[in-house]
């Protein structure tokens, strides 16, 4: 299927050996998720029963309460809407962006976790997404009531980054290596966000950037979790240059 896709694969493949081969085309790829690493064994087990379309159980609002000090809670509801308004410890992943690629790569392989959402529907398109990479079951499903929502963080743009940008922010870059290398704000700390939890951070404020949102907020509910204060640049990494923030290396050099 691959050489397919890309006739090139076959003209390399018949010149190297497997070994070569397999490293050629994976030095290529830059970072890839972690969770590629139990796709193999999982693929060779064969088609698997669809246990994400069997029923877990409905947990209440104090279930969810206790369950976050135990494992990820995942609301699954869009960045802007979890940072709105949501409950303390939970974690986002939003099923309207790459959500099973960060989910299987910031979240311990194999460890418990349960899904909240705005409704059924949701919770059915991110347990079906999950199954995919082999996620399953969860412990458990909610929709729980907006009053549980007692938690939020602010969202911002890079043009409030550079006017707001004092000694005590400390800026947090939660993209992958290759970007980062291709250029960054000058002054920024550099953790992926799949890196992210777990990680000594600085004291005071964190601000977390990614390319356009989506990690910044999963980055930022990992960190508020732990009860840092956090902002979260929600808007595209074009912006900063267009802000003024000053970029290294400067493009072109």
């Amino acid at each position: 299927r691959a050489a397919e896709m890309f006739p090139w694969l076959s003209r390399v493949a018949a010149r190297l050996d497997c070994e070569t081969f397999v490293k050629t085309l994976l030095d290529g790829f830059g970072e890839y998720p972690s969770y590629f690493a139990h796709m193999a064994t999982r693929n060779r087990q064969g088609l698997l029963p669809a246990s994400y379309l069997e029923p877990v159980p409905t947990l209440a609002a104090g279930d969810i309460q206790e369950l976050t000090a135990q494992m990820w809670v995942i609301d699954v509801r869009p960045r802007a809407t979890f940072a709105a308004g949501h409950i303390p410890g939970t974690v986002n992943a939003g099923v309207d962006g790459p959500f099973a690629t960060y989910v299987g790569w910031t979240m311990p392989w194999g460890a418990p976790f349960a899904l909240i959402a705005a409704d059924d529907a949701q919770l059915s398109h991110a347990r079906g997404l999950l199954a995919h990479i082999g996620l399953d079951l969860p412990v458990g499903t909610a929709v729980p009531a907006p009053e549980t929502r007692s938690d939020r963080f602010r969202l911002a743009t890079f043009g409030e980054l550079a006017a707001e940008w004092t000694g005590d922010v400390r800026v947090i870059d939660v993209r992958r290596n290759e970007e980062w290398d291709k250029g960054h704000l000058e002054g920024a700390h550099h953790i992926p966000v799949h890196q992210l939890a777990g990680t000594h951070l600085p004291e005071g404020p964190l601000w977390l950037h990614c390319a356009a949102g989506y990690r910044a907020v999963l980055g930022a509910s990992l960190l508020r979790r732990d009860g840092r204060e956090v902002v979260a640049i929600d808007d595209t990494w074009s912006a900063a240059n267009d802000a003024g923030l000053r970029i290294s290396p400067v493009a072109g050099s």
